[in-house]
């Protein structure tokens, strides 16, 4: 069984990966994984081993619960990530291509140092929204279902998000999934403007938000956020 106190204390402390003061963050609602108990053990004890880090460097962080796959000479390429770094590479006036996002994410995306932070508002990675197995491998009742799990996280870390936004003024906030407006609203503090591309913006004197739809969402297109990049490099 997973501990309670080691759960806890990742669900409340641990807030993805790459750097405090990026000026691009990227905010999901989960990762994927959370398919075995075992692979929970191990993401919370590289984390604890680690020293218990709010942020993490991505790379390193994966290699040490062996997932460095997503980091090796050739990757492959995670859907996800991708998304976020054809909008990188645009910031940054570089076309994309796939060998780019390749390299890219195998050097340089969440890691320590760089422009990028990636952020789950929900801490605990799961296959799917479908899935929950967290409520058989502790018997701590805030974790018996996404209800209850939700219930025990959401407040304090949509606060800890918004308050860091106000500290570190990134130049541009992305949440992925737009059926999650209440949560991007509360971070943002901002009303959102939609508009006929499919996502919605909003900015206050430092930094530009986006709502957009989730990388995994079937037939979605690597143009849809090249489009995002580009609108977000020109305003």
């Amino acid at each position: 069984m997973l501990k309670p106190d080691d759960l806890r204390s990742f669900c409340q402390d641990f807030y993805g990966y790459g750097e405090q003061s990026a000026p691009h963050w990227f905010i999901s609602m989960e990762e994927g994984g959370g398919t075995s108990e075992p692979e929970i053990q191990m993401r919370l004890d590289a984390w604890i081993s680690r020293g218990r880090r709010e942020l993490e460097d991505a790379g390193e962080y994966h290699d040490a619960i062996h997932l460095g796959k997503w980091f090796a000479s050739h990757p492959p390429i995670q859907r996800t990530w991708s998304a976020s770094i054809r909008m990188l590479l645009i910031f940054g006036g570089v076309q994309p291509t796939t060998e780019r996002v390749r390299e890219y994410q195998r050097t340089t995306l969440g890691r320590k140092g760089g422009v990028s932070r990636l952020s789950p508002l929900f801490p605990l990675p799961a296959k799917s929204i479908d899935h929950w197995h967290y409520g058989e491998w502790t018997d701590d009742n805030d974790f018996s279902n996404r209800r209850s799990y939700r219930k025990f996280l959401e407040r304090v870390r949509t606060r800890h998000l918004s308050e860091q936004i106000r500290q570190f003024a990134p130049r541009t906030v992305v949440f992925y999934g737009q059926s999650y407006m209440e949560y991007w609203h509360a971070i943002a503090g901002l009303q959102f403007t939609h508009i006929s591309d499919g996502f919605a913006i909003a900015k206050n004197v430092g930094t530009r938000f986006v709502i957009c739809k989730h990388p995994a969402v079937q037939g979605i297109t690597n143009e849809y956020f090249e489009t995002i990049g580009r609108r977000l490099a020109a305003a």
